[in-house]
């Protein structure tokens, strides 16, 4: 388990599995959103980030590839 599906102050808006890893955009409270990028075992961290607009963590979430954000 890692961290995003683990804890319960953490709220998961979006998630997605694309082949060698899974990427999760979270709430962390009414002003933080961050993304976190976990490996093909879902708990090995390879990217996180933190937001302080939705927005920006959404368009981030949207164009993240495993080379990195496009």
């Amino acid at each position: 388990m890692n961290v995003a599906t683990s804890s319960k102050d953490i709220e998961i808006l979006k998630f997605r599995y694309i082949k060698d890893y899974y990427k999760y955009l979270c709430k962390l409270t009414p002003e933080l959103w961050c993304l976190l990028v976990y490996g093909p075992d879902d708990e090995t961290l390879i990217y996180e980030n933190i937001y302080f607009s939705y927005n920006d963590a959404l368009y981030n979430y949207n164009h993240f590839t495993k080379e990195g954000i496009e």
